[in-house]
């Protein structure tokens, strides 16, 4: 029943995605808690209505309501596989991107980011396409607390590390991304050939 109660829910926020369902996935998920300390089916069937939730409320711009639902996920999910799991730097990337961009909280932002860094070379190494865009959001928030040098250092890093790991799937958006950002730092730090030149390479 509970099973089929959360399809229901998934099937519904996969026809309409702004569709307010946290009052239905949060009487599953009520019901689920007392069970899955005892049950590992349960459990995970937990984590998922969470992960449902936060998409949910993702869709919806709740983005007050989730923090407290991520942490409680991540908490399931430790239960689970243990301390680092695979989609753990995924979610340590979205939670820092909200702490900076909803909270203005740039040192949990940091420091998120950093552990998010710091699990996929442990669980992937350095070629995993999904560490450049992470380096590239700490480069941002390094350069928003002013440590331009710091931040390009990173940038760089991340822009050689896309282009090796996505290769032909490298798009002329994120060139151009890439790009701009390295020339507003280089603009940033006082060199402005540098930064004319990667700009100009950007149009391009």
């Amino acid at each position: 029943k509970l099973e089929h109660d959360f399809l229901k829910c998934e099937f519904q926020f996969k026809i309409n995605p702004n569709l307010a369902l946290s009052d239905s996935i949060d009487k599953i998920i009520d019901t689920l808690e007392p069970l899955a300390s005892a049950n590992k089916r349960a459990l995970y069937l937990l984590s998922e209505c969470y992960s449902l939730k936060i998409r949910n409320l993702t869709h919806l711009e709740c983005l007050d309501k989730i923090v407290e639902t991520t942490e409680k996920m991540m908490k399931i999910k430790e239960d689970l596989f243990g301390t680092i799991f695979c989609d753990l730097p995924m979610i340590l990337n979205n939670m820092g991107l909200l702490y900076q961009n909803y909270y203005q909280d740039l040192d949990s932002a940091e420091a998120l980011l950093g552990d998010c860094i710091q699990c996929l070379l442990l669980l992937h190494g350095q070629m995993h396409p999904y560490l450049g865009p992470c380096l590239n959001n700490l480069a941002a928030i390094y350069s928003e607390r002013g440590h331009h040098l710091k931040g390009l250092e990173l940038l760089e890093i991340s822009w050689a590390l896309t282009k090796l790991s996505k290769s032909d799937a490298f798009t002329a958006l994120e060139k151009v991304m890439y790009l701009s950002n390295m020339a507003m730092l280089y603009q940033k730090t006082g060199n402005y050939p540098k930064a004319i030149n990667l700009g100009e390479q950007a149009l391009n």
